[in-house]
Parts: structure tokens; C-alpha cells; sequence
């Protein structure tokens, strides 16, 4: 009798194994889509067509003209980790493909009913292969023009835990949208047609001009106003969002996400950018492939670098720059028709340098034969930081806590000050004012404390209780615009906008359509007292394409900026009789410790602790 017990390990069948495979490289419909478009420029088509026959996304098809696949190929591209991109590891460091993993086409053919059908260029006939619950048929000759088409259908039928964590139509028809319009600006050589089922959405040129591209992906107003640069373009500050939700990045024509770009970025803009908000940004960053690494999820949307430092400084520099001039840039849209512009790749380093050179232009592309970049070495030197000077900000994080870094190195920080006061009201009018310093703080004493007050933010504190009090008496009142504005929205805006029109009128904000993207902005909210509200639109959008729309919230965000514009500027001497009535009012207010921003408006330092500092002994 055996009495071996038996193995609790075993191999999990290819069906169940490509299903919990999927979970990481299949998610949603968003990235079906990416996977097969993704193989479809690999495979060198200069024409993709990207169909969604339903509103619930189950059904999608991708067509291109590339390449295509023999009948044999056809049947080697569902097994998993068939791939014509890599042979061996080491090529992992020197990637010129968008897909190399051979986990996409077996991903979803484990969720869904696929058919692919394809024709190599020089093949009289094309060939079809269809695949259902794990099972591939034998590829069949059938009729059919050069380029590869991947019908799916079904998507997720057999995975229905899955569709539960999928967000409503919109968002994820949105999520293709963006996607779509990122590939039309990374590769205006191509061109990209995207139908809902019911619209044409996308139906760009493919003429090689890629800031024509960018205005058939995001709309003359974006397009006309974005700063060209040597890695991109980027927005003038005046043409902000509340989220980094438009910071596009593509490393050799890869879309990507990545934390150290998103903070340089923030660094670049923080002397140009009001608080809290976030330019429009698209680079495309040309790098030595074994200098990134791109395997870190099968997504391939996140990376990591070798050496992030040197790229960093770059971006710095051309970021601020191209900032610095910016008042005197006007780029031209041009026509549809025009002819394909390709400008010269330009080194960013100086020839003496060792590290590679970043360099972008407008038709950076991905080809064939590898020549949509060009890596330039200076002289050998031991990998040293460039030695070109320029002025830095200092990073997110150190900005982020600077403001206790000076309280902490203030000769009048005392372990007792308080900032805020909470433990009890603080009296302003009760003070006496001394002078102010610089222009922008007061000084004053009270009892056994000396006070160093932000004037400031007193007088933002004052005019946001104004305004925000006038804003609580008619919430959802609509002030009628004079002259109506007409405004051109993105494909994604458009439809979010379509649908959320109802919604925006009950909270005072009347917008109509135009016809196709364009909409007029007829009335806001009574509460708004800036003067842009093509912006307020603009910030309502981002809300709503993130399912999170908070009017309270956006209502308290541009009381903040309406209250912070009219409020004392710094570099500005007060009278006694200035200061008197600025704190009487301030004594009115609600909250009289903070600004609306939350930063404190006065310091307050004993009279024990400035006896220390002067190694006075106990009073």
C-alpha cells in the first residue's frame, strides 16, 4: 500500500493561469485598448481604427495596417510569452517596442470571445483565428485587406467579479478617450480614428506635425496657448487645473506614469503657479532604453530610472525657460492639410559632457528600424551633474515644510509660541501696534507676548468670511452672463459635459452645446467672482470626469482665490489707523487664528523667551 501523502502543490491549467494573468495586464476595457493599439503600432501601421460598438464596452475592435501575421504567427500569438519584440533577457535593456511580454493577446482572449484576422502585405489571402473559453480554433483563409483586425466581444463574461469594480460608461469610454488623444500627440505620423458607437470621437491626419495633432486631440483653445519647447510643450500658468490629471508623459513614445516627473514638474511651476494648482504638460522624454526600466508591472505604465538625477536637471532648466519666455510665444495651429513639419532634434547638454543628451521634436516616433530618437555622448567623464548654472527652486518636499523649518530657526521661536491661539481668542484690537517689518508683518505687544502678524493673511482671512457669507445667502443662484462665451472642449470634456449639463444648471451654472465639442457658457454660479469662466467650467470638468464632483469644495476654492487677489499685498506700510481697523474687523471674523489656508496669522513670543535669548536670567 502507497502511503505517500499526496502533493498539496500543483500546476494551475493554462485557462486559469491566463485568467489570474489578466487580472494584472486586463483591468478594465481601458486597457484592452492600450494593449491592442500598442501592437498595432509595433507592427508599423501608420493608420489604426479603434471601434466601440456598445455602451457597456464589451465588445471593441482594433484595426490596423501593419504589418499583419502569417496563419502560424497567428496561432503562436495566443500562446503566453509568444513575443516577436525580445529573444533573450539581455534585450530587456535595449527596447524599442512598446509590447514585449507576450502576455496581452492570451490576457484577453482568457476574459473574452476574440477573434483576430490578419494579412501579411505580401500574402494573397488573410487568415482568421478565434478563441473562446481558452480554446483557439484553427486558422482559416478568409479575404482581407494588409494589417492585422482583433475583434473582442464579451469582455469579462466569464470573469463577473470583475465587472463589478468597472465605473459607469462614461468614465470608462473617458479613460479611452484620453487614451487615444495621448497616442495622436506621441505619434502624429499616424492616424488614429476612434467611433463610440454612435460618434466619431478621434479622426486625426496623421500628417507628422505634432502640434497640429495637438489641436485635433485637444482643441484649438488647449493647443493655441501650450508653450512648444525642446521636450514638449507646456502651459502658460495662466491655464491651470486643480489635479495633475493632464501631466502627460511618454518616455521613447511609451506613455507613462511616474512620481519623480509629476514632482519636477510641480517644482518647475512653483514660482509660477498659484497653490493648489496644476499646469497642462505633455514631454516627451528620448532616453538610452537601458537607462529606464519599463518591466516594473505588466501595465507597463509605471517606470523606474537608472540615474534620475541628470534627467531632472534638464527638464528644470528647459522647463523654466521655456516659462521665461513664454509671454513672447504664440505658436501657430496649423491647418489639417498642411504638410508634414519635422524639426531638428537639438542637444540640451554641452559636448563635454559624459551623460546622454535628452532630446525630443516634434515627430518623435517609434519605427521599425529604430530611428526615433538620437542618443549623443559627450566626452568620457565620471558621470558628474551637468556644469550648466541656473537657478533652482527648492523641491516639493522642502517647500512642503518650510514654513516650521523658519519658525524653528527663528531667533524669536519659543517652545511655548503658539500658532493659532486655541486655547483662547486672541483680542487684536487689544495690541499695540510697534511697526512692521518688510512691508509685510506687524509687530505688536500684549501683555507678556510679543506678536508678529502676517498682514496678509489677516486681510484674506477678512475677505473670504465676506464673501463666503455672501456665497451661503444665494448658493445656487445663476448670475447672467452679458456676453455669452463660446468654448471648445476635448472629446472626453464634451461628453462629460453632455451628460452632466442637467446637474451644473441646478447649482447656478448654464452651459449649452454648439454643436460637436463646442458648448456656450450663458450663466454661473452668483458666487463666482473671478473672470474666467471657460476656468470654472474647466475645474467643474475635472471633477466630474473624476466622479468626484464637490461644488462646496470648488465654491470654498474660489472664495480662497478670490479672497487671497483682493486682499494686502506684502511690500505694503499701513498706517496706525490701517492697522486698527484691520484688526476690529478681524476680531469680527469667525476664525481670527488662520488664513483660509489654514497658515497661521500671528506668532506670538514671551517675554520669558526673549530674556533667554539675551542670557538675561529669569525675569
Amino acid at each position: 500500500m502507497n502511503n505517500t501523502p499526496k502533493s498539496r502543490i500543483h500546476i494551475l491549467d493554462r485557462h486559469t493561469a491566463n485568467q489570474i494573468a489578466a487580472g494584472e495586464v486586463v483591468e478594465r476595457p481601458f486597457c484592452v485598448i492600450k494593449e491592442l493599439v500598442e501592437n498595432s503600432i509595433d507592427a508599423g501601421a501608420t493608420a489604426i481604427m479603434v471601434k466601440i460598438f456598445d455602451s457597456s464596452l464589451e465588445k471593441m475592435q482594433v484595426t490596423d495596417n501593419g504589418c499583419g501575421m502569417t496563419a502560424e504567427e497567428l496561432r503562436l500569438s495566443l500562446l503566453r510569452h509568444a513575443t516577436s519584440k525580445i529573444n533573450k533577457v539581455t534585450d530587456l535593456d535595449r527596447l524599442s517596442t512598446l509590447g514585449f511580454r507576450g502576455e496581452a493577446l492570451p490576457s484577453i482572449a482568457s476574459v473574452s470571445q476574440m477573434t483576430i484576422t490578419s494579412k501579411p502585405q505580401d500574402a494573397l489571402n488573410g487568415y482568421s483565428i478565434t478563441i473562446k473559453d481558452g480554446k483557439s480554433t484553427i486558422p482559416t483563409e478568409t479575404a482581407a485587406k494588409t494589417g492585422t483586425t482583433v475583434l473582442v466581444d464579451r469582455l469579462f463574461y466569464n470573469a463577473p467579479a470583475r465587472k463589478k469594480f468597472l465605473k459607469s460608461p462614461r468614465t470608462e469610454m473617458g479613460l479611452i478617450s484620453d487614451l487615444i488623444a495621448k497616442y495622436i500627440v506621441a505619434y502624429p505620423h499616424i492616424s488614429f480614428r476612434l467611433d463610440n458607437g454612435t460618434h466619431t470621437l478621434f479622426n486625426s491626419s496623421g500628417k507628422g506635425n505634432q502640434l497640429n495633432a495637438l489641436f485635433e486631440a485637444y482643441g484649438k483653445s488647449i493647443a493655441e496657448q501650450m508653450i512648444p519647447f525642446e521636450l514638449g510643450f507646456v502651459s502658460p500658468p495662466s491655464l491651470n487645473r486643480n489635479n495633475r490629471s493632464q501631466y502627460h508623459f511618454f518616455i521613447n513614445g511609451r506613455p507613462v506614469h511616474s512620481r519623480e516627473l509629476s514632482l519636477t514638474v510641480d517644482e518647475a511651476y512653483f514660482s509660477f503657479m498659484p497653490a493648489h494648482r496644476y499646469p497642462i504638460v505633455f514631454l516627451f522624454l528620448a532616453l538610452p532604453p537601458e537607462s529606464v526600466d519599463i518591466n516594473v508591472h505588466p501595465g507597463k505604465l509605471e517606470v523606474k530610472f537608472r540615474n534620475f538625477a541628470p534627467l531632472k536637471e534638464k527638464m528644470l532648466i528647459l522647463m523654466q525657460q521655456a516659462l521665461g519666455r513664454s509671454n513672447s510665444l504664440a505658436p501657430e495651429i496649423i491647418d489639417k492639410e498642411a504638410s508634414a513639419e519635422v524639426l531638428p532634434q537639438q542637444s540640451i547638454l554641452p559636448d563635454d559632457e559624459q551623460e546622454p543628451v535628452f532630446i525630443a521634436s516634434e515627430s518623435s516616433t517609434i519605427s521599425s528600424n529604430n530611428d526615433f530618437y538620437q542618443i549623443l555622448y559627450g566626452s568620457a567623464k565620471d558621470n558628474q551633474p551637468s556644469s550648466v548654472s541656473v537657478h533652482k527652486q527648492s523641491s516639493i518636499e522642502e517647500a512642503a515644510s518650510a514654513p516650521s523649518k523658519v519658525i524653528q530657526d527663528n531667533i524669536f521661536a519659543a517652545q511655548d509660541h503658539n500658532m493659532g491661539f486655541t486655547e483662547s481668542k486672541l483680542i487684536y484690537s487689544s495690541l499695540t501696534p510697534l511697526g512692521q517689518f518688510a512691508g509685510t508683518f506687524i509687530i505688536c505687544s500684549g501683555g507678556d507676548y510679543l506678536y508678529i502678524i502676517d498682514q496678509h493673511a489677516v486681510a484674506e482671512r477678512i475677505m473670504y468670511e465676506k464673501i463666503a457669507a455672501q456665497a451661503e445667502n444665494a448658493p445656487d443662484a445663476c448670475n447672467q452672463l452679458a456676453v455669452p462665451i463660446a468654448v471648445e472642449l476635448s472629446h472626453r470634456d464634451a461628453l462629460a459635459l453632455t451628460d452632466a449639463i442637467l446637474e451644473l444648471r441646478d447649482y447656478g451654472f448654464i452651459v449649452e452645446s454648439f454643436g460637436d465639442n463646442s458648448f456656450v457658457i450663458r450663466g454661473v454660479p452668483l458666487w463666482y467672482t473671478g473672470d474666467d469662466p471657460e476656468q470654472l467650467l474647466r475645474l467643474f470638468l475635472d471633477e466630474i470626469n473624476d466622479n468626484s464632483l464637490n461644488v462646496v469644495r470648488i465654491r470654498k476654492e474660489e472664495l480662497f482665490m478670490a479672497a487671497c487677489k483682493q486682499a494686502i499685498k506684502a511690500n505694503r506700510y499701513l498706517s496706525p489707523s490701517d492697522i486698527s481697523v484691520l484688526f476690529e474687523q478681524l476680531d469680527a471674523c469667525k476664525n481670527s487664528s488662520t488664513c483660509p489656508h489654514g497658515r497661521p496669522l500671528a506668532i506670538r513670543i514671551s517675554r520669558a523667551e526673549i530674556y533667554k535669548r539675551f542670557l538675561r536670567g529669569s525675569i
